[in-house]
């Protein structure tokens, strides 16, 4: 009997545009703030965002605490913040400026037709504003068309850490392989086994596009063998 294969979309820039960083830098352009002020401030692993995609907070405890972040980075940088500067307008622009990929979903058909399974990995938080509408509607129609949803909030785990992969690949009933794969642009402890990862809307298709995370689970260890695919990816790009 053949191997289940899986293919892994990343929510961000992938299945969904614009990526965060992209949305930071317009807010940061148009508030006069230096370039990579805020992308810095929310990669830190105890920031509140990455605490509210964690699940640890929800969008309206995250807005407080990532304002008083924004404020104390600011001070420690002497950067001037403008009058009644809040990070609510960013995230507004963020979650109304999302849209998603159709030629994405229109691959991941072709995918699912050919006998492949498909994930979205997607690093959110929950939206308690009470207008989470279009949060609903987002996960809603990724629930139609991928065999698997995955997100961080609920899980408590975040892209691109190893567990949230391997959950993905439980989900899915695809076993893991040891599989070993080097990159030239990741240098994270992953293992990786039979199935892509579609990360980047930006990077080739390419032996060198490789990216390896190894970590130890249940006393063994684990390849997951990614592949970076551009967003207007093809099918014969991804079909063995």
């Amino acid at each position: 009997m053949a191997s289940k294969k899986a293919v892994l979309f990343n929510l961000w820039g992938v299945v969904v545009s614009p990526r965060p960083a992209e949305t930071f830098l317009k807010f940061e352009e148009t508030h006069k703030l230096p370039s990579g002020f805020l992308e810095k401030l929310v990669t830190n692993e105890d920031s509140a965002m990455q605490r509210a995609e964690r699940g640890k907070l929800s969008l309206s405890q995250m807005i407080p605490e990532l304002d008083a972040e924004c404020v104390s980075a600011a001070s420690d940088q002497k950067v001037s913040l403008p009058a009644g500067f809040s990070v609510k307008s960013l995230l507004e622009e963020l979650r109304d400026s999302t849209t998603v990929n159709k030629h994405i979903l229109q691959t991941v058909a072709t995918l699912r037709r050919q006998g492949l399974l498909t994930g979205v990995l997607a690093n959110q938080w929950v939206d308690d504003s009470g207008c989470g509408d279009s949060s609903g509607r987002l996960l809603s129609l990724l629930g139609g068309h991928f065999d698997v949803v995955l997100q961080s909030c609920r899980t408590g785990l975040r892209v691109p850490e190893a567990d949230l992969f391997i959950s993905a690949l439980k989900q899915l009933g695809v076993p893991p392989k040891q599989v070993h794969a080097h990159t030239h642009t990741h240098t994270h402890n992953l293992t990786c086994h039979h199935f892509s990862l579609v990360r980047s809307k930006n990077a080739r298709i390419s032996m060198e596009g490789k990216f390896q995370l190894k970590t130890h689970y249940q006393r063994r260890d684990i390849t997951i063998e990614g592949y970076c695919h551009r967003r207007d990816i093809t099918i014969e790009e991804i079909l063995p």
